[in-house]
């Protein structure tokens, strides 16, 4: 799934505020990570698998300018949320924070 947000505020009224989906989200604020996020997506999922808890990855990508974007929309199973504009690390963790359908949050 693919979001595509400018303000924060544009995602508090879309997170679903009913009770957990997942017992956990993984929360990752991305920035020109092309060539890293795939392997850093499959260290995640290679620690998640083995137990028993369900979980749910979030990328937000903070406006990259190289391929980020393009090598994410590949990796299936991610909830991707794009910034049309670079707000910085914080907001992007906030962003995915908002989104988050887990009961715990990374």
């Amino acid at each position: 799934m693919m979001k595509n947000a400018t303000e924060f505020e544009a995602l508090t009224d879309t997170a679903d505020t009913a009770s957990p989906e997942f017992d956990v989200t993984v929360a990752l604020a991305v920035h020109n990570e092309e060539g890293h996020i795939e392997t850093e997506l499959q260290r995640i999922r290679d620690a998640l698998e083995p137990s028993e808890y369900s979980y749910e990855i979030i990328v937000v990508d903070d406006a990259s300018t190289d391929g980020s974007v393009e090598e994410l929309r590949r990796i299936p199973d991610i909830t991707l949320i794009q910034l049309a504009k670079n707000r910085g690390s914080g907001f992007s963790r906030k962003t995915a924070t908002a989104a988050a359908r887990g009961r715990i949050v990374v």
